[in-house]
């Protein structure tokens, strides 16, 4: 795709700033971040001249229309979500218009785009929650204005419980609870790190773990969690001292492969019914132990 657009208003501006401001309604903010130069920004623009712009600014805010993926599976849907379960390696939302790897430019290339009308100033439209971009299972898409405010006001009112499945390095032979204290550390928070309780940035997180089976110095596990803290079941394994294959973050032994983490079940409550999500575990977790 070409990262530049050519255009040209009939319209004459006292500054390219104000065409930008007028014509695509960003903010000042926003403008800066697309580094539009100065001259540009600060001098006349007389109709009819030919500009070129960066596509994501002048489609700013808007979906790409072309997915790009592997498929992503609907496993259910309501008047009010749709329940996908999404692969690895592909990006719950996207950050600017020409990424077509997420799961709502699959949305926009297959349903009608009036799906997109939830939260439609936001990239991630009606994502009530969203998984890592290399973590699969299930994702939960909202069609409906109460549900989605209701999820971002109290998402534990909503999801119940979590179960995701992990293989990670070592043997662990019995089930266990942990509780961690962590919060965002590095460039705008990219990872978590333990911390103390006091902390004013602490995110408390709680996980039940049991192993299913063990072969070859690796454990397949079962991982029960409530609160969807970002990177929660993977710093909860670490910090036991088995981290998930293949985790670019927090193992040591990546060796480029795909991480081994699955969300498969949740347990829903909305409009007066519960719903029991599933999405099937990937064959490759059987094929590893």
């Amino acid at each position: 795709m070409h990262n530049k657009i050519k255009l040209c208003s009939f319209v004459e501006y006292s500054t390219g700033r104000d065409f930008l401001l007028q014509t695509f309604n960003l903010t000042k903010s926003q403008i800066k971040k697309y580094k539009i130069s100065k001259s540009f920004l600060n001098e006349k623009l007389f109709a009819k001249k030919e500009l070129e712009l960066p596509i994501n600014l002048v489609n700013h805010g808007k979906i790409n229309p072309i997915y790009r993926g592997e498929i992503i599976h609907e496993l259910l849907r309501t008047s009010s979500f749709i329940c996908f379960n999404k692969p690895p390696k592909i990006h719950c939302h996207p950050l600017s218009y020409d990424e077509q790897d997420n799961l709502i430019s699959f949305v926009r290339m297959n349903y009608p785009i009036s799906y997109l009308e939830i939260n439609k100033e936001q990239y991630d439209r009606g994502l009530l929650f969203r998984l890592d971009y290399e973590t699969s299972g299930l994702v939960v898409y909202s069609l409906n204005e109460e549900l989605y405010q209701t999820a971002r006001k109290d998402l534990k009112s909503i999801i119940h419980e979590k179960k995701y499945m992990a293989i990670v390095h070592g043997t662990i032979e019995e089930e266990q609870s942990v509780r961690h204290y962590i919060k965002p550390y590095g460039e705008k928070g990219a990872s978590m790190v333990e911390c103390q309780e006091n902390d004013m940035r602490a995110f408390e997180i709680n996980a039940k773990i049991k192993p299913i089976k063990s072969k070859n110095n690796k454990t397949l596990v079962e991982v029960i969690i409530k609160e969807g803290v970002r990177h929660q079941v993977r710093k909860h394994l670490e910090l036991i001292g088995h981290p998930i294959i293949g985790d670019p973050l927090y193992s040591q032994n990546t060796h480029n492969q795909q991480m081994f983490l699955h969300c498969y079940q949740y347990t829903m409550y909305w409009n007066g019914h519960y719903f029991d999500l599933k999405a099937p575990v990937p064959d490759r977790f059987n094929q590893l132990v």
